[in-house]
């Protein structure tokens, strides 16, 4: 048995989560998993979960050496091409602006199509 936020109970059944009061329906989202369902993410084989577990902790250990990397030669940028020093910084300025606005917008497009095809998309762009 499961316990929600509210007063009321949500029981496990070997099919399917029901909610127990019309209030508790109306309020969340309940996703159906049927028992043994191959989409259910709980249900994957293991390597699986370990890919998906390893191209994401890749991908923020990517994303952090990214942005520490432009700082990092912001000086020498400088130096090289004969910037000031607010250009030099420019492009960790945009980065932090990209990843502060990402989640604005992206957040929204994954929940109305997916988190796998947005992550898909915004990846194969980073990548060319």
């Amino acid at each position: 048995m499961l316990r929600s936020a509210g007063t009321s109970t949500t029981t496990f059944n070997n099919e399917f989560i029901v909610p127990q009061t019309q209030h508790e329906a109306a309020d969340t989202d309940i996703i159906f998993w049927k028992f043994n369902d191959p989409e259910n993410p709980f249900n994957f084989p293991l390597w699986k979960k370990t890919m998906i577990c390893f191209i994401l902790c890749a991908h923020t250990t990517w994303v952090t050496m990214c942005s520490s990397g432009a700082a990092a030669i912001a000086q020498e940028m400088q130096e090289e091409f004969n910037l000031t020093p607010v250009v030099s910084r420019l492009p960790v300025a945009m980065f932090l602006f990209g990843m502060a606005l990402g989640p604005v917008i992206l957040t929204p497009l994954a929940e109305d199509y997916g988190r796998k095809k947005v992550l898909t998309i915004c990846l194969t762009i980073v990548c060319e």
